[in-house]
This record gives structure tokens, sequence and C-alpha cells, in this order.
């Protein structure tokens, strides 16, 4: 009779071999279900993590990241709770993905100029980002969509987060070091430009200026043949900029904390159409248009200036390569006479023109009141005097008369409070963002906080939420050396705070 025997009871460690086997054998058929993203080209790939992060194609399994994988177009990656991830494109846009994110990479060309796209969505969570290549040639070609609003860049660095009650527990929570930077005020907006006009920071780095592009305090903008600009600035003052001009912004000040108010223009040359606002209306005293010629001042005023000729600020001069020329050469240059009352040809090259069509502005040298619907001219013999006519170039200034311009004030410089609502928050670290939801579109500069709590809105808010200004997560391009402890237990480390290890 055959003998039948039990079999012989697997010992502990044989189980785990055997899982271990299993494990290997589940990955590996899960591999081989999934289709190979390698078939594509790869558009980037994680230069930098910490925790855990998924890629996956639509229709296909999910896929672990290490720093160095490739990612594609298609993919949407995932980030775990507790960590992050950088992922840098070619064209060398870079993104932060927050804890808790969900990004896709919809859309990545890198091509000729005008067949380039850089298409992104935002599902959950949140990213930091600086743009590359794309955004810089062709701004309208970048586009990181969300539930409630798309941004569009041009040349930025820029946050963005969806948010709920993981933002408003952020807000909450006290971060170390976490002062948050004060941003300088945007003192201006282009709200009418065709042509191209560039600005200048105070360190001389340029930047072309864009529809509802922002300037600042100290900044300079330059307008090219043909171009028509119209700033709108924060006390509503109004100037049209005519083209071949350059204007700098050299002091302005308007509801600001321990600052009185104060306006101070620089026309370097070229032509301006003026309306003054707030400030002119409280404190006429306060508010300046400086030429090379004579120094403007204004009573509630609306004017027109030409500076040419021998009113061009000698800096102009010298940057074209040329010498100042001496007083008595810019008066020979010009025409002029050195009797105050008499006729000189009317060019704009004659030097420093102005006409009144509101209010009373003076020349400060002489002093010359020039009234209503006169021209006032200083020469190059630098004598102060009242023209009989108008001059026909005044009449043909190719820009329009500010006061005649519409304007939103309230799209442009109004904010408010989301007290903490849920939404979409941006926050611009450099460059310029707009907001698109619908119809509504919202131009942001760098300081600034954009809100879309539903698809048509878009509001700026009165100042940074801490869970932007304060995040811990690291800028993708922030240098921040890594220890593999933070990345084996998924600590996430602030800038500027250290973990001891015993």
């Amino acid at each position: 009779m055959p003998v039948t025997r039990a079999p012989a009871p697997v010992s502990a460690g044989g189980r785990r071999a055997w899982r271990a086997v299993l494990a290997v054998l589940a990955v590996g058929l899960l591999l081989l279900a999934a289709p190979t993203a390698s078939a594509q080209s790869p558009i980037g790939q994680v230069t930098r993590l910490q925790g855990l992060t998924s890629a996956q194609q639509a229709g296909a399994g999910a896929r672990f990241l290490v720093a160095g994988d490739p990612v594609f177009e298609g993919d949407t990656l995932v980030t775990g709770g507790q960590g992050f991830a950088v992922v840098t494109l070619h064209d060398g846009t870079a993104f932060t993905l927050r804890p808790g994110t969900a990004f896709v990479l919809e859309r990545f060309e890198l091509a000729a100029a005008g067949a380039e796209a850089a298409w992104f969505r935002l599902l959950r969570g949140g990213v930091r980002a600086v743009t590359g290549m794309i955004a810089r040639r062709q701004p309208e070609a970048f586009a990181l969509h969300t539930p409630t609003a798309s941004i569009g860049v041009r040349g930025t660095r820029f946050d963005a987060r969806l948010c709920g009650e993981d933002c408003r527990d952020a807000a909450r929570a006290p971060v170390p070091g976490g002062a948050g930077a004060v941003a300088l005020p945007v003192v201006a907006r282009a709200v009418q430009l065709s042509g191209v006009a560039t600005a200048f920071t105070q360190d001389r780095v340029s930047r072309p200026l864009a529809m509802g592009g922002a300037l600042f305090e100290g900044e300079e903008v330059r307008t090219g043949v043909g171009t028509v600009l119209v700033l709108a600035f924060r006390d509503h003052s109004v100037v049209s900029v005519a083209p071949a001009t350059v204007l700098r912004i050299s002091a302005f000040s308007w509801e600001q904390p321990q600052r009185s108010s104060n306006v101070a223009l620089d026309l370097l040359r070229g032509g301006l159409r003026v309306l003054t606002g707030s400030v002119g209306k409280q404190s006429p005293e306060a508010v300046k248009i400086k030429t090379a010629t004579s120094v403007i001042g204004i009573r509630g005023t609306g004017m027109d200036i030409i500076c040419e000729g021998p009113c061009i600020d000698p800096s102009l001069v010298l940057e074209a390569g040329g010498e100042p020329a001496s007083a008595s050469a810019r008066h020979q240059q010009a025409g002029g006479s050195s009797e105050p009352g008499s006729q000189v040809a009317a060019r704009p090259e004659d030097g420093l023109f102005m006409r009144t069509w509101d209010g009373l502005p003076y020349f400060e040298r002489g002093p010359l009141d020039v009234p209503l619907d006169r021209v006032g001219h200083i020469g190059g013999d630098g004598l102060p005097r009242v023209l009989r006519e108008v001059p026909a170039f005044l009449d043909a200034l190719p820009v329009a008369r500010p006061d005649r311009v519409p304007i939103e004030w309230d799209r442009v410089f109004g904010a408010t409070d989301p007290g903490g609502a849920d939404g979409l928050y941006v926050g611009v670290r450099q460059g310029h963002v707009v907001l698109q939801s619908g119809n509504r579109r919202l131009d942001l500069a760098a300081g600034e906080t954009g809100w879309s709590g539903t698809p048509g809105q878009a509001e700026r808010t009165r100042e940074a939420p801490s869970f932007l200004s304060d995040d811990a997560t690291p800028e993708p391009d922030a240098d921040i050396p890594e220890s593999p402890i933070t990345q084996l237990f998924q600590i996430r480390q602030a800038t500027g705070s250290d973990i001891c290890y015993r």
C-alpha cells in the first residue's frame, strides 16, 4: 500500500524567498503590460528627486522615477505627500513639483520659431517654475492650464498652487525665518501698445515691455520708431508716449507708508502727452517733468511735450558715440534768437516745446507760465518764450490725448483679499505673468499675486499669502545640497534650516 507523505513544512526563510520571487515577477509583468514610453523621444529628465514620484502615460501603468530618468510628452507626473521632484525640459524650462502634485506634460515641441509649443496642465498641488527658451522666443507658445484659469508668461519665474484646506493649514503654520520679501510696488502699466517698447532696470537690464507690462520706480522705457504706448500710473496719471522716446520714472510715490507723495519723470528725448493724477491734484509742487533744458512744473495739468535737438539729454548723445554740443553750438544748430520775444523756426529739432490743453504748466527756467492753448518753447539759446502759433508737428503727434483713453482702473491696479478661499494662486518672482480666466485677463508683475477661485474670475491679491512667499519647497534651480538621509526618509528641509545626525 503506497504511503502518502505530508508535504514538508516551508521554513520562514523559504517563505520570504518565495515572496521576493513573486514580487519580482509581478513587477516584471507590470512593466511588460505597460506600453513603454521609451518608444517616444524624451523631452527632458528628472534632475532632482526626494521621496516617491511616478510618471504615467494614458492607458499605461505607472513607472516610478529616479533622478536622471527621462520624461515624455503626455506623461502625468505625480509626487508623494512628503517629497518633491525637479523636472528640466530640453529648452531649459524647469518645474519643481510640490508634494501631492499631479502635473501633465501635455505638449512640448522645440522646433523653429513659430512651430514651438510648451503646454502643461496642473491637476492638483503646485509647481515652482522657471521658463526656458520657448517662452523667451515665443511667449504665446507657453501655457499652463488649471481647472479655473490659464497662465501665460513672458520670461518668467512663478509659483502656481491649487489650494484648499492644505494652503489654509500652511498659512496658519509658522515658518522658521519666513519673513517674506517686500516687493517693490508697480507704479505704471502699459494699457495701450502698438510696436516695440523696451524697459530697463536701474542696473540696465532690459526686457521687452508687453501689453499690461509693469514699470517700477527708477526704470526707463524706450519706444521704437512707429511705436505707440500709453502708460497708466497708480495715482491715475496717464502718459501717452510718442515713437522714438526715452522716458525715465526717476521717482514715484503715492499712498506708500513713510513716504510723501512724489512724481518725477525724466524726458530724455522724444514726445509725451501727459494728464496728471491724484498727486498733482493734492500736491502740484510734488510733480515734476525734467528735461535737459528745463524742469516743467504743473498746476492740475494736461500738456503735450516734445524734446529734441538741444533738449536731448547729453547721456543719449554720448551713448550714440557723439559729443554733447556747447551752448553756443546748440543755439546755432537750433536757429534760435537771443531775444526773449522773438520767433523761432517751428521744427521739432529746435528744442523743448510744451502745449497746454488743461491747467497751467510752467517752465521753471524763467520761470514762464504757458497758458491754455498756447505753446511754450526753449531753444538752443536757453530762453523761454510763448509762441504766437501752434506748430503743425504738435497737432500731428501720433498718440492719443490721455484724457480720452478708456482705462479699467480696477483691472489695472485693483486688488482683493481672497481670505484663504479655495482656488488657483499664482505668485510672480520675476518677469510678467498673464492670468486668463474666461474673458477676464489679469497682468501680474514681479512681486504680485493673482487668484482665480472659479472660471471667469481672476483677481490681484493685496499681498502674497505666506504659503507662497515662505514656501520651503526649493525653486527648480536652487543650489541646495542633498543628503542620502533626507532622500531615504523623505525629510523636507527648508532653505536655511539644519538637520543634525547622530
